[in-house]
């Protein structure tokens, strides 16, 4: 009798008819899914695709100061510190585009990173919704400088974005994205390591970096030992 109750309890519709439905690009609930180990990062985006699909007004878009003070987020992730720390993860992945206008009030506009994302906002400049936008941080076909950090590196401090940012603003991307990876193959996983090799190349020139007779004399791990790095220092 118990199960049949128990049944019957479970067989009562969580969502009855009539509930809408927010549609979720696939690969968020795909490979992307793996990749998003942040709780706070999955449900803030979760919440921003449909704070974005409840907006009636098109183009879709979010302004932050809503994303900062919405309820949901307020319980679940917290303070508007925590879902600032949330936000910032889903823009440094590349899942949501952010934009600030020129304006006094310096609005902070938030899209989907999907094909039309900058699209979206040419329309809102067109339609005079606000004053010009400058996109201030974009995915592109790379991981960017944070995601490349958290994923060979570790979790980032306050500490480690103001020097990521720096260097986001110093060096070409490729730059970025090739230390990284010469770090990796060296088993020197650390930012100090990662920071040596661009202002190496930055002072010797890429061409430094391809030298057969650097690497034959062993002058690579000669730098590990010179920068003082082991295995396990992540800066």
């Amino acid at each position: 009798m118990k199960n049949k109750i128990a049944d019957k309890h479970h067989n009562e519709p969580i969502f009855p008819k009539g509930v809408n439905f927010t549609p979720v690009p696939s690969p968020l609930l795909g490979s992307m899914l793996k990749e998003i180990s942040d709780y706070d990062e999955l449900v803030c985006l979760l919440r921003f695709i449909n704070l974005l699909h409840t907006r009636n007004q098109k183009p879709k878009w979010i302004n932050q100061n809503q994303l900062m003070s919405d309820e949901v987020l307020q319980a679940v992730v917290g303070s508007t510190d925590d879902i600032f720390h949330a936000l910032n993860k889903c823009v440094a992945r590349g899942t949501i585009l952010r934009a600030s206008s020129d304006d006094p009030d310096n609005i902070q506009i938030l899209v989907l990173n999907s094909f039309d994302a900058e699209m979206i906002i040419k329309r809102i400049i067109k339609d005079g919704q606000a004053t010009t936008f400058d996109i201030i941080e974009n995915n592109n076909d790379r991981e960017n400088i944070f995601s490349l950090y958290e994923n060979n590196i570790g979790a980032l401090s306050p500490f480690i974005t103001e020097e990521l940012k720096h260097a986001q603003k110093a060096y070409p991307a490729e730059w970025i994205h090739d230390a990284f990876r010469e770090a990796v193959l060296n088993n020197a996983r650390s930012w100090r390591y990662i920071q040596s090799i661009l202002e190496n190349w930055n002072s010797k020139g890429r061409a430094y970096r391809d030298d057969p007779n650097r690497r034959r004399s062993g002058q690579t791990r000669r730098h590990i030992k010179e920068v003082g790095q082991g295995t396990n220092s992540r800066y």
